[in-house]
């Protein structure tokens, strides 16, 4: 691919993705999750079509802005602890990678477990329909990438549904996600 450079023969994608991606996430988690208050229309959409009482997997869950619960609805300025579920009627359990993120879904009372994304703690065929949103990119190899599909197909039931919404350098528009809003 033009303009990328080959990994040596004894690169280490979880060493890297530790340092540069699961340190980092864990550095500025609190900060992160005072940013992500707002639900992504697509996504929204995509989990109020779901049926009730759908079992959903939320994938890298991050913050857990698709999680909440009983709350006043979310508006600019928010913080996320004042955010309603997108689909009230569904089930949400949500994994991240991130101990930092994790933690800070506890403090909001969030039900969530700490995982990695290429083994999920789930059974096999156990979700209607699982999100993955700006999570599969930072995994640093094409390998890592499609395990990370593989594993949340495997979780989802036959016939589930699944979103994956992820960044990338020839996406087209003012920058990565745009148009999608905090």
């Amino acid at each position: 691919m033009e303009g990328c450079i080959q990994a040596p023969g004894d690169f280490d994608a979880g060493k890297f993705e530790e340092e540069h991606v699961h340190g980092v996430y864990d550095a500025i988690a609190r900060h992160f999750s005072h940013t992500r208050y707002k639900p992504w229309p697509r996504v929204a959409s995509f989990l109020m079509s779901l049926d009730d009482g759908a079992v959903v997997a939320d994938v890298g869950c991050g913050n857990g802005k698709y999680l909440q619960v009983g709350q006043p609805a979310c508006g600019e300025g928010r913080s996320l602890s004042g955010c309603w579920q997108v689909n009230p009627k569904v089930l949400m359990m949500g994994s991240d990678r991130s101990r930092g993120l994790v933690e800070c879904c506890k403090g909001m009372g969030q039900d969530v477990c700490l995982a990695d994304n290429l083994q999920l703690p789930y059974r096999s065929d156990s979700f209607d329909a699982a999100i993955s949103i700006a999570v599969i990119h930072h995994l640093s190899t094409e390998d890592r990438r499609a395990a990370a599909v593989k594993e949340i197909l495997r979780i989802l039931r036959p016939g589930g549904r699944a979103l994956i919404y992820n960044w990338a350098m020839e996406q087209q528009g003012v920058g990565a996600g745009a148009g999608e809003g905090g």
